[in-house]
């Protein structure tokens, strides 16, 4: 006659990390990297800014920009104000630029511009702070050029003088002024 025989053995072999992890696992919270964008807009007077993620605790004195130049490199550190626009890719911050900080950009006359952002410029919801980009791996901006043509804003007539001065909405080129094509006429009452 057969015999059947059942043993029990007991399974000493370790766990997977998959059957002792917790029912839900917190991800460590990433950098808000740079994203691989900047841009400056000479004809809106906008500096703008991609991140991964939400933001806060801006700070705009920690992002510098660079001409193209040889070195030594012209740099204009930024301040002023902040807007927030919410994109599909991340997030976007507009720095809007001040008149000085505007008139030095269009006064470098430059098709490139680089960006640099410290540590310090903005802290991550769970307070992670941005990814310093220096000049040496500086994120290259799109420019958009300023299209608009200046403006006279005022002129002031120096009969004892001979002179005019003239004050434009923007920095000109002196060499490119052509003083013989301005008419100076009496106005008529």
């Amino acid at each position: 006659a057969a015999t059947t025989s059942t043993s029990s053995s007991t399974d000493t072999t370790a766990p997977t990390p998959a059957e002792t992890a917790p029912e839900f696992i917190t991800a460590a919270p990433s950098s808000p990297l740079l994203a691989e964008r900047a841009e400056v807009d000479l004809e809106q007077g906008v500096v703008s800014v991609w991140l991964s993620q939400p933001v806060s605790g801006l700070d705009w004195t920690a992002v510098t920009l660079y001409d193209s130049s040889p070195l030594p490199h012209s740099s204009l550190q930024l301040t002023g104000s902040v807007q927030r626009r919410a994109l599909d890719t991340g997030v976007q911050y507009a720095h809007t630029l001040s008149a000085v900080e505007l008139n030095t950009l269009r006064q470098w006359r430059t098709p490139n511009l680089f960006v640099t952002v410290a540590r310090s410029f903005a802290s991550g919801e769970n307070g992670e702070a941005v990814r310093e980009i220096t000049l040496v791996d500086a994120l290259a901006a799109s420019v958009i050029t300023d299209a608009s043509p200046p403006t006279l804003q005022t002129f002031v007539f120096h009969s004892g003088l001979n002179t005019i001065t003239l004050e434009f909405s923007e920095p000109m080129d002196v060499t490119a002024l052509q003083p013989n094509n301005f008419m100076v006429q009496p106005v008529a009452s």
